[in-house]
């Protein structure tokens, strides 16, 4: 499992275009928020395949 902390505001543009878009990074959809107890989709998707 990954954890991923931005410390710095200006850098968090930049960090979720690599989670998204990068061919190398986790090609997460920005679902960054979900009801309490729902799983992230995307994250299963990923973590699955």
């Amino acid at each position: 499992m990954y954890l991923i902390k931005v410390t710095k505001e200006e850098d968090i543009e930049e960090v979720m275009d690599f989670i998204r878009n990068e061919k190398s990074g986790l090609n997460l959809k920005p679902d960054w928020t979900y009801p309490e107890g729902e799983r992230n989709a995307s994250f299963d998707q990923w973590i699955n395949h």
